[in-house]
This record gives structure tokens, sequence and C-alpha cells, in this order.
């Protein structure tokens, strides 16, 4: 039976501010919108020393986030109401890192990349309150996850940006409250749509 001791270095920074406004005076209209802004830095290390051959690897990442958003909804009656959305967003998203192997298991190499994404998205749906402390809804909207790079050896020459991912949902569900307000019992069924959804597999044996 043998030990060794191993290092696992982090650093993580994350600033973020959020602007946001909204209405609701009792009328038949009510809104919300606002601004988004988020700035985000990881470096993650390992070190492997003996009595296996020396291995490191290092990650730096930063990100960016800028988006706008709101919401709109109008009752057409006292128990129906449309509701619309919105968000404009800016992601941007610069990393990469370095891996030593020993000569034996490939040496080292570095991987990486950087991109800014632009995407829209929107929603739609209709409220219906089906009595004083139950309502039912439906809604169909759309959303991203931010696209990332491989650790395939920049040499290589191969892809290394991942696409964002989107999704396309649809949602019905009813919100209930009982007893006075102390129970609620909330139901929902969804489909989701996804498009270049993002997953993570790691192969490999240890000997």
């Amino acid at each position: 039976f043998q030990t060794t001791d191993s290092s696992f270095p982090v650093r993580m920074t994350q600033y973020s501010q959020e602007l946001r406004l909204s209405n609701d005076s009792g009328g038949r209209s009510k809104w919300i919108a606002g601004l988004y802004w988020a700035k985000s830095s990881h470096f993650f290390g390992l070190n492997l020393p003996e009595p296996t051959p020396f291995i490191s690897a290092t990650v730096t990442n930063e990100l960016r986030n800028y988006a706008a958003y709101g919401q709109y909804s109008y009752s057409l009656k006292d128990e129906l109401r449309l509701v619309a959305g919105a968000r404009i967003s800016s992601d941007r998203f610069n990393g990469g890192g370095a891996v030593t192997l020993p000569p034996a298991l490939g040496g080292g190499y570095d991987y990486g990349g950087a991109k800014t994404e632009q995407h829209f998205d929107w929603k739609a749906g209709v409220e219906y309150d089906v009595r004083p402390h139950s309502m039912a809804y439906f809604t169909v909207q759309t959303g991203f996850v931010q696209g990332g790079y491989t650790q395939t050896p920049i040499a290589s020459g191969l892809p290394r940006i991942l696409k964002p991912a989107t999704l396309l949902s649809y949602t019905a569900g009813i919100k209930n409250r009982f007893l006075d307000n102390t129970l609620q019992i909330n139901n929902e069924i969804f489909y989701y749509d996804y498009k270049d959804l993002q997953q993570q597999l790691l192969q490999g044996a240890l000997e």
C-alpha cells in the first residue's frame, strides 16, 4: 500500500449586477424589465508528483455575460391573463489550459478557445385562475446554454469550440394552495426539445 501527496489549487472570483424595474399598479397590465451583467474568472490546477510520473494540469476561464430582459402580462378577464417575455444575451468565454504528461503518456499539450455569442430568447403563455387559490397555466419558451471548448490539443487542428445548446420547451401545470394557504401542491408536465445538447464523457483506463 502506497500513498502520495497531491495539490489542487483553485481560485475563483465573480461579480454581478442587476437592475430591475416593475409595475404592478393593480390594473390589467403588469410588466417587469431589467439589465444584467456578470464577470467571473476561474483557475483550477492539478499536481500529481511521485511515485506516479509527474502529471500536472491547469485550467483558466474568463466569462462575461450581458443581458436585457422584459416580461408583460395582460388580463383579458380577472381570471385570464396572457404573458409574453423576451431576453437578449451576449456571452463571451475565453479559456484554456495546459497538460503536462510523461513522454510515455504522450507528453504535454495546450487546449482552449474563445468566442462571443449573442442570443434572443422568448416566452409566451396563458394563465387561468380555476378558483381563488388554483391557477392553471401553459407556456412555450426558448433558452440556451453558452458554448465552450473541448480539451482537444490546439496543435491537432481538430474543432475545439462547442456550439451553444438551445432549448424549446412546452410546459403545462396547475398551482394550488389549500388549508388557508398552509398547504401548497403544484403539478407540471413538460416537453423539452434540445438542439446541440452538451454532454460530458470521460473515458480511460488506469492500470
